[in-house]
């Protein structure tokens, strides 16, 4: 634990409804073999054994460091927030990205009271409000969007086969030519592994989707895009550290 602040704090306003504002990544390298021992790599044709994570998580509202540490670099980002999910405080907001991404973390969040914002993983079931067996068609959402014009839109639905979590879905209709990039991703990552894609996965990629328990009489759909953001602050530390640093040298 460390108790140094990166900077004075931001505030916005609407950092008052919250105790604190969390944000967390891990960055990687590569260490020479001699730290095998200590730390483990992915190991392969194109990485090394030994590489290092650096798990960092600071408080946007106070601008205080609330975790600094040192893991092997093979640990995910998943492993470490079931790790740490009993440090969940009520009041809370908690914002991560993917790598963290765990259905029984945020409904561990939800009964402690605290709050959440992140991306939705496109493989988790999404589940209309008004009948919680009967799944959300994207597709048709898609169509929607082309219809009415509209850009954004935000429902109440549940999330996830056995947990159907309550939650608040945000959704953006991305640029097409970001649709088209995304696709073409994956197309490529299909054929080397042989998969087929599902059409549910394609509609999705339509989209850039945030799950959310902050109520809408706390803040709108369009602050909730915008404080998601925020997370990129802890990539620019990131690279401060690797550029101007050269940490990972």
């Amino acid at each position: 634990k460390c108790n140094q602040s990166l900077h004075q704090g931001i505030d916005l306003g609407w950092m008052d409804l919250f105790s604190e504002v969390l944000i967390k990544d891990g960055t990687r390298f590569d260490l020479p073999q001699a730290f095998k021992k200590h730390f483990t790599g992915f190991g392969g044709k194109y990485t090394s054994d030994s590489a290092i994570c650096i798990q960092f998580e600071y408080d946007l509202k106070s601008g205080k460091i609330k975790e600094l540490k040192t893991t092997s670099a093979n640990i995910p980002d998943s492993k470490d927030a079931q790790i740490t999910k009993d440090e969940i405080k009520p009041g809370s907001l908690i914002i991560r990205d993917l790598g963290y991404f765990g259905l029984d973390i945020f409904q561990e969040m939800h009964l402690k009271k605290a709050y959440y914002i992140s991306k939705l993983n496109t493989q988790v079931y999404v589940y209309q409000k008004d009948n919680e067996e009967k799944l959300l068609d994207f597709k048709k959402l898609h169509q929607r969007f082309i219809k009415t014009g509209q850009q954004h839109l935000e429902l109440d639905v549940f999330i996830g086969k056995n947990h159907k979590i309550p939650t608040r879905m945000v959704i953006e209709e991305v640029p097409k030519e970001i649709y088209q990039q995304r696709m073409h991703k994956a197309n490529k990552e299909n054929k080397k592994n042989g998969y087929t894609m599902r059409k549910e996965y394609a509609a999705r990629q339509h989209f850039n989707i945030y799950i959310t328990n902050i109520e809408r009489e706390k803040l709108p759909a369009k602050a909730i895009r915008n404080i998601y953001r925020l997370r990129w602050q802890i990539e620019l530390v990131f690279k401060t550290w690797k550029s101007t640093y050269c940490i990972d040298k």
